[in-house]
């Protein structure tokens, strides 16, 4: 039952990364991203206590900035085209 279940999920990732290819990383990285920004440990709010560490900070030594989002009625925004030479 292990190696059919296996081979199922295989087929199903295979199939979603066809049909939405980069759309689908983009999404998962971001995703990723969110769930390792999370603190490992509960937060106080008192001004003495030491922040918790994220596994984002255990990993790069820093804290992450979330890049803002792209607004789509901004006039001056415009996908870059990559299949152009």
């Amino acid at each position: 039952m292990g190696r059919y279940w296996e081979r199922l999920i295989h087929s199903v990732k295979e199939s979603l990364r066809k049909v939405l290819g980069k759309a689908l990383q983009t999404i998962l990285c971001e995703v990723e991203a969110c769930l390792n920004a999370r603190p490992l440990t509960f937060i106080n709010d008192g001004p003495g206590d030491p922040q918790p560490l994220s596994p984002f900070q255990l990993f790069t030594g820093r804290e992450y900035m979330d890049l803002p989002a792209i607004e789509s009625n901004d006039p001056d925004w415009r996908p870059t085209d990559h299949g152009a030479s």
